[in-house]
């Protein structure tokens, strides 16, 4: 047990700092305040101005330093380079505005406190930067890749760098040295460093990633390497580290897609440990006895937060005003640039140490940074919120539609590349599993051990996703057929995309494209089918070359499939460059550039296949990866240069391709949208029909109640109980409230040609498992079973419309079909949801 204090137990200190991660969090978020505020909150009381338990020495600061700059890293790498380019105009005004306006600010109203000059123009460098403290939230929230927040990222490098050369210039002015040599010496030297970081960096990353066994210590201690390597050169070349890191993420951007294993490795350590120290370290910084023992350090603290929180703000939304931002966008701007920590504690204890601040201005701006961390996060936490439940809001977007994803595996060597792709084909916010896939040739008896073998090496690909956090749902058949096992598979599962590996050897048989089995699957399926060949590591592909053959656009599943490269392209940060063979390049590039996911996208053309493989052999690079949107034999598209193209494309340098063979399955007619037009004066929504509609819906239990409103469409029979029971399963797991008084409940049903729609006006309310409000309006949706996506777009479409909808309690005084009418028009319309959510730019 200690006798004194501070604790120099190295044990119990560290101890007590886990336990101060673990709980300040905890209890500050259920104050609805940010967690990383409790930290800075029990950092203040721990540490050596209150209770005095931790003594912030050297190990705390160290600690600090590494948080520090590990939290501007982890901006760096997380930050959508395609979309920071297109808004780096934006970033710049916003950066020299962010600056310029507290500097202002502090040159004008300093001296009137009794400052210098000098003084109120360092003054003005620490106000004029900021730290991204509250980046945590916004990455929580999953708002970074909103144009705002991009802007902020990237003015904090201006304002960062703006401030450390305000300070290089007022030190070097203070000892006579502001002459030609300080100045090439000052840009000279950093322009070098910059150049050489950017060029040395993504090429030693490259061939890292390339050359070294792919090991989850080994990349990330390659990071951590990188990241202080290249932090410690910043100081040589007159910067300071925080530069050297936000730069380190940067350059190892593009190799570290966000939804990778890697990523993901990188998220939890800076989350749980290092930016943790760095905010326990500036909470140990605040000395409330400075509180009352000096006017002066109120006053100038005062003035200090006063002139912060004006100058950002008025940065914040004046760039609002000059780039169309919304409220949301504008306020969370302001939250994101507000805080202080970073290079504003450089600038003031270099300030300190060359006599131009005195202890008052050091111990004010620790005040007006405590004051600043409050305010900053807990601003983006509430206007974040808003604009992440605007992303939600917005119109549908096909391209985010719930992918299901099998990965047959034959060959482990291969499955972590498979399972990459599979990864930013789901997308982050996806909550389908991932099916990777063992099939054992034989039959049930005698397989045993065949069946154990194939259960072991599926253990591998589980570990792998539990790395990049991403659920999984290993599966094992036994088939004498391997290609029929995995149809087999498809089909449990109900999968919407296979992505499946291939070693660049064909069969040889006439009419073959890649095998007996990858033959038979193309066959036998209908769904996307994803054949991959790679040759290097996923995250080192620079460009995207995607072939598209004659007619292309002519096939269903066409603009699925593209929409699918865009995001393959848009996850790994990779240039995307289509190739139109032998067809109408307009018409191809206005479709492209059109689709969602928003990513840069080159169209090109070359007349025939025989120019296509010239360019590919004269242009591919080692790190280029080529998809082709290929066709099933005897579908639209389909060509016999498509069946020697994989063969062709495996002799070629890269040796990294992916056929993708788009789904044949089209989109129903009966599947439009809720709230599309039905063709007639009829305000109801498409799948809901007034025979459908039933007033009022009576019965003792919701079952019965169910069973009246289907009833209306389906006689009595095993076929009206087998639909009640699919609902009945479904409501015992799963709320069905989309509001209080309203429950939307939903069922795949086999052989379904098109979508049902019902609804069940219930006066006195009837309650439903897992709700709290008894159900007044109770709508029911039937899919197919055999479209599920289908089922789940209008699904989505469905409780969004009736989510927004105006006065829900009018539809539940309803009497008649027509008033239902009536509501929908006048309260449920589908563009007013739209409307309301809709961002002006």
């Amino acid at each position: 047990m200690p006798t004194s204090l501070p604790i120099v137990d190295p044990v119990l200190i560290f101890a007590l700092a886990m336990g101060i991660f673990l709980l300040a969090p905890v209890i500050f978020e259920r104050m609805k305040i940010p967690g990383l505020v409790g930290l800075i909150f029990f950092g203040a009381v721990v540490g050596p101005n209150v209770l005095n338990l931790l003594a912030r020495d050297f190990t705390f600061e160290l600690l600090g330093q590494v948080g520090l700059l590990y939290l501007v890293f982890l901006a760096g790498l997380e930050l959508d380079l395609n979309r920071f380019n297109e808004y780096r105009r934006r970033s710049i005004i916003f950066g020299v505005l962010s600056f310029g306006v507290p500097m202002g600010l502090a040159v004008a109203v300093m001296p009137l406190l009794g400052f210098g000059y000098p003084a109120a123009v360092l003054i003005g460098a620490i106000i004029g930067s900021h730290t991204l403290l509250a980046y945590p939230v916004a990455s929580r929230l999953g708002i970074v890749k909103n144009p705002a927040v991009i802007t902020v990222i990237g003015g904090t490098l201006v304002t960062d760098t703006l401030a450390l050369t305000v300070l290089a210039v007022v030190a070097g002015s203070l000892t006579g040295e502001l002459d030609a040599l300080f100045w090439v010496r000052l840009f000279g030297v950093l322009a070098i460093y910059v150049g050489i970081v950017m060029v040395a960096v993504p090429k030693v990353g490259k061939w890292f990633f390339r050359n070294v066994p792919s090991q989850a210590p080994a990349e990330f201690i390659f990071l951590m390497v990188v990241l202080f390597a290249v932090a410690w050169a910043a100081k040589l070349a007159g910067a300071e580290p925080i530069i050297g890191a936000f730069l380190a993420g940067l350059t190892l951007n593009r190799l570290i897609p966000l939804n990778s294993p890697l990523m993901t490795r990188v998220r939890f350590v800076g989350n749980a440990l290092f930016i943790p120290f760095f905010l326990l370290s500036v909470g140990m910084l605040v000395d409330p006895r400075v509180l009352v023992q000096s006017a002066e350090v109120w006053i100038i603290a005062g003035v200090l937060t006063l002139l912060v929180h004006v100058g950002k703000f008025a940065g914040a939304w004046g760039s609002k005003m000059l780039f169309g931002y919304n409220r949301e966008e504008g306020l969370t701007m302001f939250g994101l640039s507000s805080p202080q920590a970073a290079a504003t504690l450089a600038v003031t204890f270099v300030g300190l140490e060359i006599g131009l601040f005195g202890e008052a201005v050091v111990n004010a701006v620790i005040i007006m940074i405590v004051v600043t961390v409050f305010v900053g996060p807990s601003l983006v936490e509430r206007f974040g919120r808003e604009l992440a439940l605007q992303e939600e809001r917005r119109p549908y977007d096909p391209s985010e539609a719930p992918r299901r994803i099998l990965i047959p595996i034959s060959n482990p060597a291969t499955a972590d590349a498979l399972m990459d792709i599979s990864f930013l084909l789901r997308g982050k916010d996806s909550e389908e599993p991932l099916y990777p896939l063992m099939v054992v040739r034989g039959t049930e008896q005698g397989s045993e051990a065949q069946v154990a073998e194939a259960e072991k090496m599926l253990s591998h690909a589980v570990l792998y996703a539990a790395g990049a956090d991403v659920p999984v749902s290993p599966l094992t058949r036994v088939d004498q057929n391997i290609a029929t096992g995995v149809t087999r598979a498809l089909a449990e599962t109900r999968t919407s995309i296979v992505v499946v590996g291939w070693d660049g050897r064909s069969s040889g048989a006439r009419g073959a494209v890649f095998g007996t089995v990858l033959d038979q699957l193309l066959e036998q399926s209908r769904q996307t089918v994803i054949v991959a060949k790679m040759g290097h590591p996923l995250n080192t592909t620079g460009r995207i070359v995607l072939i598209v053959p004659p007619a292309s656009d002519r096939h269903p599943g066409f603009t699925a499939a593209a929409s699918l490269m865009k995001r393959l392209a848009s996850e790994v940060d990779a240039k995307l460059e289509a190739i139109v063979v032998g067809d109408d390049v307009e018409r191809y590039r206005d479709v492209l550039v059109s689709l969602r996911p928003e990513h840069p996208t080159e169209v090109n053309a070359v007349e025939g296949w025989g120019p296509l493989l010239w360019e590919l052999r004269t242009r591919l690079e080692p790190q280029d990866l080529v998809v082709v949107l290929s066709s099933r034999r005897g579908t639209l598209g389909w060509s016999r240069e498509l069946e020697r193209l994989p063969g062709q494309l495996s002799s070629l340098v890269p040796e990294s391709f992916l056929m993708v063979y788009p789904s044949d399955m089209e989109v129903a007619a009966g599947s439009a949208e809720m709230g599309e037009p039905r063709g007639s004066t009829s305000n109801l929504p498409m799948p809901l029909a007034s025979d459908r509609i039933v007033i009022p819906a009576t019965g003792a239990t919701y079952r019965d109640v169910l069973r009246n409103i289907l009833s209306s469409h389906f006689p009595p029979g095993a076929e009206l109980a087998g639909v009640l029971e699919r609902l009945a399963d479904s409501e015992e797991e799963f709320s069905s409230e989309i509001r209080p008084g309203l429950a939307l409940s939903h069922a795949l049903i086999a052989g379904l040609e098109e979508p049902l729609m019902f609804l069940g006006i219930c006066p006195g309310g009837i309650r439903f498992p897992n709700v709290e409000t008894p159900a007044r309006a109770i709508f029911i949706l039937l899919g197919s079973s055999e479209k599920r996506f289908d089922h789940m777009r209008l699904l989505t479409r469905t409780a969004r419309r009736l989510r927004d909808a105006d006065d829900p309690a009018a539809l539940f005084e309803t009497s008649s079909v027509e008033e239902v009418e009536a509501w929908f028009r006048d309260h449920a319309r589908p563009e007013a949801s739209a409307d309301r959510h809709a961002r002006t730019r």
